[in-house]
């Protein structure tokens, strides 16, 4: 975004400066510290990790067991982005 940070300066009072400086200082683009790509879109997009999350907080599943299963998932997805030849 053009002139993010002089836009939330003015909105309203500068109560969003805070904002550009968490964008500048505390994010990062998916896959980091490597590349995005298919495989790591899919992870990110289908919600598998705050899915393995939930599944702990909401008492349906023990930490570890949340853990493996995501994991397994995980590597299936990696799996079927190598057998396609795009990672």
């Amino acid at each position: 975004m053009k002139n993010l940070k002089k836009r939330l300066a003015q909105d309203p009072s500068g109560k969003y400066v805070i904002l550009d400086t968490i964008a500048r200082t505390a994010t990062t683009n998916v896959g980091y510290p490597g590349f995005s790509n298919a495989a790591i879109d899919e992870v990110f997009n289908t919600f598998l990790i705050p899915q393995m999350f939930a599944e702990v907080a909401q008492d349906r599943k023990s930490a570890s067991q949340s853990v493996r299963d995501t994991n397994r998932a995980i590597q299936a997805i990696f799996r079927k982005w190598r057998k396609r030849g795009k990672i």
